[in-house]
């Protein structure tokens, strides 16, 4: 695992004046941002015992981690699709009864709750299995090694770019600070790509829409 300290130094030359406390700040902020918006950092959850009656699961990060969103999501080997709470309701179909030895549609909500549309009927040990996006929380001092790996100019430039928005510091500045978003903003759609391609060299048009929940 990388570290939160690895982007100190580099940052700190950037602005000088800026405290270690103020930098670290920065950099944490920058980087969940980042596995926000790019959804790079995806693990697999612990396989969860399905229930028979039983149609709601909460999901559990990883230590020092927050779930950003669900990316996949199999029972017994077999994939189910992604729905919404509000699409379901708009629809003509008493969906609450429904019932299933294989689920086939899944939602989430804001509590990381996953419900399946269709009520498991049957229990199955480890036969629920979630692939999540994560990012790491605030607190954390450890990130995963890509993103000190691969992006490393792009943490600085989105910290840089925070820092120096700051009003009333000595290294304050908005030209600055929006000159150094633009270098950010501008790796995030390459990072993005990344989500599709991995490290072969893949054309994103072969690629399958990513899985998605809207919650």
């Amino acid at each position: 695992m990388g570290n939160i300290s690895s982007f100190l130094a580099d940052t700190s030359t950037r602005v000088p004046g800026a405290s270690k406390t103020e930098i670290d700040s920065a950099v944490r902020s920058v980087i969940r941002d980042f596995c926000s918006r790019t959804l790079l950092y995806i693990r697999q959850l612990t396989a969860i015992n399905i229930v028979a009656a039983t149609g709601t699961y909460t999901l559990t990060a990883p230590a020092n981690c927050s779930i950003v969103g669900v990316e996949r999501v199999e029972v017994n080997g077999e994939f189910v699709s992604p729905t919404s709470l509000d699409l379901l309701n708009r629809s003509p179909e008493n969906w609450q009864t429904d019932t299933s030895n294989q689920p086939i549609n899944y939602m989430v909500d804001a509590e990381k709750v996953l419900r399946f549309k269709e009520i498991p009927d049957t229990s199955y040990t480890a036969g629920l299995v979630v692939w999540v996006t994560l990012k790491p929380t605030a607190s954390t001092d450890t990130i995963p090694d890509f993103i000190v790996d691969d992006w490393y100019e792009t943490i600085i430039n989105g910290a840089v770019s925070y820092l120096l928005r700051i009003p009333g510091k000595s290294w304050s500045s908005i030209e600055g600070s929006e000159y150094y978003n633009t270098l950010y903003d501008g790796t995030l759609s390459e990072a993005k790509g990344k989500k599709f391609t991995g490290k072969a060299k893949v054309s994103i048009r072969t690629q399958s829409a990513p899985f998605s929940v809207i919650g």
